[in-house]
């Protein structure tokens, strides 16, 4: 297998000789999911296009280098035919996703932030404003002062429903949200 030598050598943490020398699947090489569970040979990508015939695309896991260093990847791989349609190799691309995958994580922890302080506000404004309006509707309140709390409970709700819209923006333009396409008919 040949890697370009910097990335290959950034990447695993050995030298160009080293990586020469080994195999993508070779033990001495850590690998768990995202979540942190070991990540078994027959579920690498290289394993998988080369068992299932079919390519594997953007599967990102944890590796463990031998300094230490944990670094995330992503990993493409695809099945090489001989003449006679047979696998008979893997070609794959590796990339380092690591600052990428926390710039992502912290985009999530700022959007939920984001997202509980606009919320906060607002849930005790409709807690009050329902409480507003039974206590007004029981004791026979004038009808103006009863449509003025309806009307705050209608913009706090339209409020809370432009939040989840800013936040669904966010996570679709950060693609933390997958969009996956099915018939409508």
């Amino acid at each position: 297998m040949h890697l370009p030598t910097l990335n290959a050598e950034r990447i695993w943490g050995v030298r160009r000789a080293q990586i020469l020398k080994r195999k993508f699947n070779e033990a001495s090489l850590k690998l768990t999911t995202i979540k942190g569970q070991p990540l078994s040979n027959e579920e690498t990508p290289f394993k998988r296009a080369l068992k299932d015939g079919q390519a594997v695309y953007n599967l990102k896991c944890i590796v463990e280098r031998p300094d230490g260093e944990k670094i995330i990847i992503a990993t493409n791989a695809a099945p090489l035919y001989d003449t006679k349609g047979q696998v008979e190799g893997v070609v794959g691309i590796i990339a380092d996703i690591t600052e990428q995958h926390e710039l992502q994580e912290r985009n999530n922890t700022f959007l939920h932030t984001i997202a509980h302080d606009l919320r906060s506000p607002l849930t005790v404004i409709q807690g009050y404003g329902e409480f507003l309006q039974q206590t007004l509707q029981e004791g026979g309140a004038d009808n103006t002062a009863l449509q003025c709390v309806v009307e705050v409970l209608k913009g706090s709700e339209k409020r809370g429903a432009m939040i989840e819209e800013l936040v669904d923006t966010a996570r679709l333009e950060g693609a933390i949200v997958k969009v996956q396409k099915e018939p409508i008919c």
